[in-house]
């Protein structure tokens, strides 16, 4: 199978490595993608080697709230003088431009986002100091992920998803045309590497309460039944370090059997659009009494760990 990739793993159900083959037009080639993640499990670093041609890496760094920032990608190691670093600026999860600063000759390319409800990136516009802007790049989106782009496959977009909050590995695409591709590249998210091809992810991850039914962000979604009594403020499901703590207790139960789509954003959709899969949310519940309180600090290092302590 020409398009068949392989996966390994590390301890934290994270996409350690990729291996498979594309098509550069005359020939099928070996492939290797090698990821490093923090310990937020946000990916920071990738590394690309195709069989024959030379690596390129990448670097990614984020902002509090998990937001892609700046991303430096260096096409060929051996010449590391050239380069590109792209800043990306957000108003709340909407991505709304970039700058590129490409080097050695520091040129600096600008581009602004248009975004639809959901805040998916459809359009990128040129951002000229003078002159009228254009059309640089577009999609044609897809429920499931399988977006195609109608021109700009040149342009560095990597967003997709609503908020944004998928990261698009093109490297991973089994064949590079104008209709997007036999079959199409994986999405790097927060809760795991998506396939959009079967819309699913590639791991299990109890942390998220996201396992390989889940079907992606905005499409029909199969969550584990499970259910936790967590503190209101912050969703259990966004993560992060400044979360809300009202004193306030609430069940929240995810039902595998329930789960019927959802967008991104919402109390109860998360960012990644598991909307309708949630059930038995009860605000303002106090803690039951036969439950001990909450231990004080050391703080659990997720929200989910923070459940599971809770409930102890």
């Amino acid at each position: 199978m020409r398009d068949g990739r392989n996966y390994s793993f590390d301890g934290r159900s994270n996409v350690r490595q990729i291996t498979g083959q594309t098509f550069d037009g005359s020939n099928w080639r070996n492939y290797t993608i090698t990821n490093a993640y923090d310990h937020k499990n946000r990916r920071v670093f990738k590394s690309y080697v195709q069989a024959g041609l030379s690596e390129a890496h990448w670097f990614f760094y984020y902002d509090q709230d998990g937001r892609l920032l700046e991303v430096k990608h260096t096409p060929n190691i051996a010449s590391p003088s050239t380069y590109s670093v792209f800043q990306f600026y957000w108003i709340g999860r909407r991505a709304i431009a970039y700058w590129q600063q490409s080097f050695p000759s520091s040129t600096i390319s600008r581009r602004y986002l248009h975004s639809d409800a959901e805040n998916k990136v459809l359009e990128v516009w040129s951002w000229p100091t003078s002159g009228a802007a254009t059309a640089q790049w577009r999609i044609e989106p897809d429920s499931f992920g399988w977006d195609i782009v109608l021109f700009g496959w040149s342009v560095y977009q990597p967003l997709r998803g609503a908020g944004g909050g998928e990261y698009v590995d093109e490297e991973t695409i089994s064949y590079n045309d104008s209709i997007g591709g036999l079959r199409p590249p994986l999405h790097t998210t927060l809760q795991g590497a998506y396939d959009p091809l079967v819309g699913q992810y590639l791991q299990s991850d109890d942390r998220e309460g996201v396992d390989s039914y889940t079907g992606g962000t905005g499409v029909a979604a199969r969550i584990k039944e499970r259910c936790h009594w967590v503190r209101v403020g912050s969703p259990p499901w966004v993560g992060g370090e400044n979360d809300i703590d009202l004193g306030v207790w609430t069940e929240v139960c995810w039902d595998r059997d329930q789960g019927d789509g959802g967008g991104g954003g919402g109390d109860t959709g998360g960012e990644g659009g598991t909307g309708g899969g949630l059930h038995g949310i009860s605000p303002g519940t106090r803690r039951p009494p036969s439950r001990p309180p909450p231990q004080p600090d050391p703080r659990p290092t997720t929200p989910c760990d923070k459940a599971k302590a809770d409930l102890k």
